[in-house]
C-alpha cells in the first residue's frame, strides 16, 4: 500500500503544468509558498484534478526576448465579446424588470433575449473547442467570459436597487442567485461536453457570480442569503474563531514547524492557510481544537474559495494587447511592446489564432555529411564511435550559442537543425557565431570535416500543433515557404542537384571516388574569378550559370530588410570593408571574437519551388584582413548595399583579374581645398569620385608646403585644375599606395561654404 501511495502521490504531483505554478508564485500575496515544491504540493494535495482542468498561462516575453517578463494569457480585444456581454445585461435587465409587482403583465421578452444571448455564447464557444489543439482556447474563453458575467451578477442587486427599488436587500440576493442557474442552464444547453474548466464552472457557482472576495469573505453574504439560503453569521463566526486558534498555535514550535513544511511563512496565518485541509487537520489535532458546528459545509466551501482564488488570480494575469500592421504586439495601454512571435487569442476570429508567424529562421547543414558518414564507417568501429562522440560535444556546444543569442531550438533537419528568432541581429550574429565555432572544431580534428553551410531568412510560418513535451511546452511543426526557402538557401539548388545524383549512382554500386572525380568540374566552379571566391575557409557566390554556391553564411533581403530596420532603430553605425576578393557594409561584431560583421548582395538565383530569389552572403572579417572606414552615409542598409553592388557592376569591366596594377588615369578624380582660415594653411584633398554612391573614395590629403614641393598652383581654379589634370592624377597614382583617408560624401564638400571643389574627367568641372 506505501508504495501505490507514494505512486499515486507522484502522479498528482507530476501532473501539475509547472506555468501554473510560476504563475501563482509570482503573486505571493494570494500564495505566500516559500518554494515551487510547495505550490506543487498545495495544488495536487488541496485542489487534485481541479489543478489540472484549469487554463494553463504562457510564458509572456517583452520584444527583448531575454526572459519570460510574466506569465498570462494574451488576449486581443474584438468587438464580439463586448456584444454578448452586451446581450447578457440585456437579459438581465429585461428579467429584473418582469419583476416588478407593478408590471402590467408578464412577456416572454426575457425568455428571447436569453435565446439570443445562448446562442451568440455557443458560437464563440463552439469555434473556441473547435480550434483547440493542444492549447485549451474553450477554458481561456470560459475564464474570460464567467469574469464578465460575474460583473454583471455582482451588479444585480444594485440594479434591482435601481429598477425595482420596493423589492429588499435579501430578495436581491435571491433574485440575483435564481438569474444564475438559470443562467448556468442556459450556458449547459450550448455545450457538447461538460467537463473540464467548463464543468468546474458549471460545479462551483462563485466562479460566475461574484466579482471580488476579499480576505475578510464579507462578500459572501450574498451567496449565503441567495444560494445556501443560510444565516451568514454563524459561518463568519465560526471563521474568525478558525483564525483566532490558528494564530496561537504558531506560537507553538512544533506547529509553526509543520506550517513550514507545508510551505507557509512561520509569520501570521495567511487566508489560503485557513482553506487548506491539510492546516486545519493540523488543527484539529492539537489539544482544547474547537471544530465548526458544521463542519461538512465549511469543508466544502473551504474548496470552493480555493478554486476561486485560483480562477481569479488566473484571471489578473489577462494581458489584452493589439497587434499592429507590421506585427507588433502593443499592450492596449501603449506601455509596453511584446515579442512579435506571441500569437493573441481572438475569440472573434475562426482558429481563435492566426497560424501564421512570422520568425527570423536559421539552419545550417554540414557539407557532404552523408559521404563522410560512410568514410568513418569504413574506417572501423573505433573511428565510428569516435565520430559520433564528437558530434554528440558538438551538438552541446552548439546548443549553448544559440541559448546565449535567445534563439530557439525547432527541430533537427538530419545533418542539422532549424532555429527561430524574433530579433535579426541576433539570427546573424548567431549565423556567424556558430560558422566560426565550427572552423575551430575542425581545426581540433572534428571528423565532419567538409564544411558547413549557413541560411538565414526572414518570413512568415504556419504552425501546426504536435504534441506537448514533458515540461508542458507545446511542439510546434513549422512548415511553409519560409522553411523551404532556407533549405534551399542552405545547399544551393545547383549544389542540392548534383549531390543527390551522385549519392544515387554510389548507392548503385558506382565506385564513389570516380563519381565525385567526374562531378568535381560541375561541384566546384573552376572559373578564375569563382576559384578567388573559394580560397576562403567560408564562402558564397552565384556562378556563371547562375547558382547558388553556399559554403558559407547567406541571407535573404527580407531579412536584411529587417536588420537595416533593427539598425537603424539602435543607431548602429555601419563600416565599409575592403577585403581582397569584394567590399562588404558591415557593423561590429563585438565580444571575444571582435571583428566585423560583414554583407554583400550576391544577386538573383533561381530556387527550386520558391522562383527567383534575390540573396546575400554575410562573412565575419577581421580587422587586419580588410580596410575599414566608417560610412558617413546615413542612408539604410540595405540602400548602401544596393549601391556597393551598382558600383561593383558598373566596374567589372576593366579590372583586372591578376596581380597587376590598374593602368591608373581611368577613374575620374576630385580635387577640394579647404579655403584659407585666419592663420591656417588651405588644405587639399585628392580622391577618386564614385559617380553611383556620390562618395570620394580613398582621398590624398595635402597641406600647403606639399603643392609647393609638387608644383600645384594654389588656390586652386578650374584653370588651375584643369592645366595640371595630369599632374595630380600621376600624384595621386603614387601617393594613394602609402596612405589614404576614409571616404567621404561629396555632399560634405559640395554644400561646405569652406570649400571649393573641381571633377578631374574628360573635362574639369565645378563639383
Amino acid at each position: 500500500m506505501p508504495a501505490l501511495w507514494r505512486d499515486a502521490r507522484r502522479k498528482r504531483l507530476t501532473g501539475v503544468h509547472d506555468n501554473l505554478i510560476q504563475f501563482l508564485r509570482q503573486r505571493p500575496d494570494m500564495f505566500p509558498f516559500r518554494r515551487d515544491l510547495d505550490v506543487r504540493q498545495f495544488l495536487a494535495d488541496v485542489l487534485g484534478t481541479t489543478a489540472e482542468i484549469v487554463p494553463l498561462p504562457a510564458k509572456i516575453f517583452l520584444l527583448d526576448e531575454l526572459s519570460p517578463k510574466c506569465y498570462g494569457f494574451p488576449l486581443t480585444s474584438t468587438p464580439m465579446l463586448d456584444e454578448l456581454e452586451t446581450k447578457a445585461l440585456r437579459w438581465i435587465t429585461e428579467e429584473i424588470k418582469s419583476r416588478d409587482p407593478r408590471a402590467v403583465a408578464a412577456t416572454n421578452r426575457s425568455g428571447e433575449l436569453l435565446g439570443i444571448y445562448r446562442e451568440q455564447a455557443g458560437k464563440i464557444a463552439g469555434n473556441a473547442k473547435t480550434s483547440s489543439i493542444l492549447a485549451d482556447y474553450h477554458s481561456v474563453f470560459w475564464l474570460l467570459h464567467t469574469q464578465q458575467m460575474a460583473k454583471l451578477f455582482t451588479g444585480v442587486p444594485r440594479l434591482i436597487a435601481e429598477l425595482v427599488p420596493a423589492l429588499r436587500r435579501e430578495d436581491a440576493d435571491r433574485i440575483k442567485y435564481a438569474l444564475h442557474a438559470k443562467w448556468l442552464a442556459a450556458v449547459r444547453e450550448t455545450a457538447t461536453e461538460s467537463g473540464g474548466f467548463f464543468g468546474l464552472v458549471l460545479e462551483n457557482p462563485l466562479l460566475s457570480s461574484e466579482d471580488f472576495i476579499s480576505t475578510d469573505l464579507r462578500e459572501l453574504r450574498s451567496y449565503f442569503a441567495g444560494h445556501l439560503r443560510k444565516d451568514f453569521a454563524p459561518f463568519r463566526t465560526a471563521f474568525e474563531e478558525l483564525h483566532r486558534q490558528a494564530i496561537e498555535q504558531m506560537k507553538e514550535p512544533v506547529f509553526r514547524r509543520a506550517m513550514m513544511l507545508l510551505g507557509y511563512p512561520e509569520t501570521g496565518v495567511h487566508l489560503v492557510a485557513l482553506l487548506d485541509h491539510r492546516v486545519r487537520q493540523l488543527l484539529a489535532d492539537t489539544p482544547g481544537f474547537r471544530p465548526s458546528p458544521d463542519q461538512a459545509m465549511f469543508d466544502g466551501l473551504s474548496r470552493r474559495l480555493l478554486e476561486y482564488f485560483i480562477v481569479q488570480t488566473l484571471r489578473r494575469g489577462i494581458i489584452w494587447m493589439k497587434t499592429t500592421e507590421e506585427g507588433d504586439n502593443i499592450a492596449e495601454d501603449g506601455e509596453a511592446i511584446y515579442s512579435r512571435g506571441i500569437r493573441p487569442m481572438n475569440f472573434g476570429r475562426r482558429g481563435v489564432v492566426e497560424p501564421i508567424v512570422f520568425r527570423y529562421g536559421l539552419v545550417y547543414d554540414i557539407t557532404s555529411f552523408t559521404q563522410t558518414l560512410g568514410e568513418i564507417a569504413r574506417g572501423g568501429k573505433g573511428e565510428e564511435q569516435t565520430s559520433y562522440r564528437q558530434m554528440l560535444e558538438f551538438q552541446r556546444e552548439l546548443a549553448d550559442i544559440t541559448r546565449r543569442y535567445g534563439l530557439q531550438f525547432e527541430k533537427f533537419l538530419g545533418d542539422g537543425a532549424f532555429y527561430t528568432s524574433r530579433r535579426a541581429t541576433r539570427a546573424i550574429q548567431t549565423a556567424v557565431e556558430i560558422q566560426q565555432f565550427y572552423s575551430q572544431a575542425r581545426a581540433r580534428g572534428f571528423a565532419f570535416n567538409k564544411g558547413m553551410r549557413i541560411a538565414v531568412n526572414y518570413g512568415y510560418y504556419r504552425l501546426l500543433p504536435m504534441q506537448v513535451s514533458s515540461d508542458g511546452t507545446q511542439i510546434m511543426e513549422f512548415y511553409g515557404p519560409g522553411i523551404v526557402e532556407l533549405s534551399r538557401l542552405t545547399t544551393g539548388k545547383a549544389t542540392k542537384e548534383l549531390e543527390d545524383i551522385q549519392q544515387l549512382l554510389v548507392t548503385h554500386g558506382y565506385d564513389q571516388t570516380e563519381v565525385y572525380k567526374f562531378f568535381a568540374p560541375l561541384s566546384r566552379s573552376v572559373g578564375r574569378a569563382e576559384s578567388l571566391e573559394q580560397d576562403r575557409e567560408f564562402y558564397a557566390y552565384v556562378n556563371e550559370n547562375g547558382h547558388l554556391i553556399n559554403e558559407g553564411v547567406v541571407v535573404s533581403i527580407p531579412f536584411l530588410k529587417q536588420l537595416s530596420a533593427e539598425m537603424e532603430e539602435e543607431g548602429q553605425k555601419m563600416y565599409r570593408l575592403r577585403t581582397s576578393w569584394s567590399v562588404y557594409v558591415g557593423f561590429p561584431m563585438g565580444g571575444e571574437r571582435g571583428g566585423y560583421i560583414g554583407m554583400r548582395l550576391l544577386g538573383t538565383v533561381s530556387l527550386k519551388g520558391i522562383g527567383t530569389q534575390e540573396i546575400g552572403e554575410v562573412v565575419h572579417v577581421k580587422g587586419d584582413d580588410a580596410e575599414v572606414s566608417i560610412i558617413e552615409d546615413r542612408k539604410s542598409l540595405l540602400h548602401i548595399l544596393q549601391q556597393e553592388r551598382n558600383r561593383s557592376a558598373a566596374r567589372s569591366v576593366g579590372i583586372p583579374l591578376d596581380d597587376q596594377e590598374p593602368t591608373g588615369g581611368t577613374a575620374d578624380l576630385v580635387v577640394c581645398e579647404s579655403l584659407a582660415q585666419t592663420g591656417t594653411d588651405p588644405v587639399i584633398l585628392v580622391g577618386e569620385w564614385d559617380p553611383v554612391s556620390e562618395e570620394v573614395r580613398r582621398p590624398i590629403q595635402l597641406d600647403g608646403t606639399d603643392a609647393e614641393r609638387y608644383g600645384l598652383a594654389v588656390p586652386i581654379t578650374a584653370a588651375t585644375v584643369e592645366s595640371q589634370s595630369v599632374a595630380y592624377q600621376k600624384l595621386y597614382r603614387t601617393l594613394s599606395r602609402l596612405e589614404t583617408l576614409p571616404s567621404f560624401s561629396v555632399d560634405a564638400i559640395r554644400h561646405n561654404a569652406n570649400f571649393s571643389g573641381f571633377i578631374i574627367g574628360a573635362t574639369v568641372e565645378p563639383l
